[in-house]
């Protein structure tokens, strides 16, 4: 039998023991023993890594879970080989925290959850995390509400997640510091971070045989309330499969991933929650302001604007200030810094919220991350049942703009924004939206103008055309704010 793992147990080791007929466990006995994994580390999701052990009737193998993948060793036979079975064993019971993979940096001190960082700042955190990664592989994104320790309003975000880097610096961490730095309207402020290894040093002096070459039929990682973050090289033709490309890429490395804690304010709220539809125009207005300082005054774009990554923060006790921003712009794992590109762009974005042209196989832009606001607006305004934007009516054609089959996202999208069928859309607008159909009309033609007969989906890069965009869209929204 598989033991279940309980919600909240501290699990150093996980053991699994199951009786078959077979001399060796079969794909399905090990996808069991895999997803019994993975639920522990969803519900620890803030763990390093999980070690574990597969005993199928006399054949034993090693396992190590961690948000690179799940590494296994050579199996072996438990009743011809006793000494050694006791010895691994042995090892196992005599695990500590570390070795265990927990996350030492998370402490308790008889009140509550705390971390510290290196300056000695002591920080209150919830015991359970309001963001959780559903999945094993990815970025593992945990987060919590926390509160320094000598106030009582939670306002900060405590977040630990792996990261792709290169270098070891971090992507989100450098770019929120720098576009702090720049004086960036509109963001999170960076707190404090802490780098807490990587699967380099995990993996250090493992010697790996030939990955198995899992059938890749959705590379994405999962995102919350359902919608996926998508991570896939760029289609540059057609003829270029998006299975064929992304499984070369799994097997020909393995990519390193950097684990991070970082602490950010404030602490906001979902878009969906707005109290008035004027409240949300005010987001909208001040996240076209947000992504224009990313842009201008960083030289960075945001590439993954959603539903999740629009928050509305609260108004700061004796703020007066008429400028400050109702919206903050998060997760800026994703983000680009046009100082310094990579070789080669990848495909990047949430499903649904990614603009057309991307989906075509263009390189991104600054008029990406606006399409992707007025996508934001669009959906809300057809799916916002008073409490929630999550759930797609089953006639919309919102669903069409969803999957991995990126070409078919395309070519909907572009349907959807041509101008005999854009009314079309508009139709779906709820009720309390219906008032604002002539903004998203105003909205679709400063984002595809017509030329030549046909809506242009391209970008402008001349400095008053950029401009021209942002403005137009910020007086957009400010027309409808009562």
């Amino acid at each position: 039998m598989v033991y279940r793992v309980c919600p909240g147990s501290d699990i150093l080791v996980l053991g699994s023991f199951e009786h078959g007929h077979g001399k060796s466990p079969n794909d399905t006995n090990v996808l069991r023993f895999c997803k019994t994994a993975r639920d522990l580390l969803i519900t620890r999701s803030e763990r390093r890594f999980l070690p574990a052990f597969h005993i199928y009737n006399s054949t034993m193998e090693m396992w190590t879970f961690d948000r690179a993948g799940a590494v296994s060793s050579d199996s072996f036979n438990i009743e011809e080989e006793p000494d050694y079975f006791i010895a691994v064993i042995t090892c196992y019971t005599r695990l500590d925290a570390a070795d265990a993979g927990l996350n030492l940096m998370l402490k308790e001190d008889g009140q509550a959850m705390f971390i510290e960082q290196h300056d000695a700042r002591k920080i209150y955190i919830d015991d359970d995390a309001f963001v959780k990664p559903d999945c094993l592989v990815g970025p593992g994104t945990t987060c919590f509400k926390a509160r320094d320790v000598d106030v009582k309003v939670q306002r900060l975000v405590v977040k630990f997640a792996w990261s792709e880097s290169d270098d070891g610096g971090g992507g989100e961490r450098n770019l929120l510091a720098f576009a702090n730095k720049q004086n960036v309207w509109g963001i999170l402020k960076l707190e404090g971070h802490q780098a807490l290894g990587d699967v380099a040093q995990l993996r250090q002096g493992l010697q790996f045989d030939t990955p198995y070459r899992f059938q890749l039929s959705r590379p994405e990682n999962q995102g919350v309330d359902g919608v996926k973050t998508l991570v896939a090289p760029s289609p540059k033709s057609h003829h270029e499969t998006l299975e064929s490309s992304h499984a070369h890429k799994e097997v020909s490395k393995l990519d390193n991933l950097i684990f991070e804690c970082i602490i950010t304010s404030p602490l906001g709220r979902s878009i969906d929650t707005f109290s008035t539809i004027s409240v949300l125009m005010t987001v909208f207005r001040d996240s076209v302001k947000a992504l224009r300082s990313l842009y201008l005054d960083a030289k960075i774009l945001h590439r993954d604007i959603s539903r999740q990554n629009i928050i509305i923060v609260p108004k700061i006790p004796g703020d007066t200030d008429p400028d400050s921003p109702t919206e903050m712009l998060i997760d800026l794992d994703l983000a680009l810094d046009l100082a310094n590109p990579p070789s080669e762009e990848g495909l990047v974005g949430s499903e649904g919220f990614m603009a057309a042209g991307l989906l075509g196989g263009n390189d991104h832009t600054y008029r990406h991350d606006l399409e992707s606001v007025f996508y934001v607006f669009l959906w809300i305004a057809i799916c916002h049942d008073g409490t929630t934007s999550e759930h797609i009516p089953d006639s919309s054609r919102l669903h069409t703009w969803r999957g991995t089959d990126f070409l078919a996202s395309f070519h909907s999208k572009r349907k959807d924004m041509q101008l005999t069928e854009f009314p079309k859309l508009l139709e779906e607008f709820t009720e309390p939206f219906r008032k604002y159909v002539p903004l998203a009309t105003t909205l679709h033609r400063l984002l595809f103008p017509v030329r030549n007969g046909k809506i242009f989906i391209g970008t402008d890069f001349d400095g008053d055309s950029t401009e021209r965009l942002y403005a137009g869209m910020m007086t957009a929204f400010q027309s409808h704010i009562s």
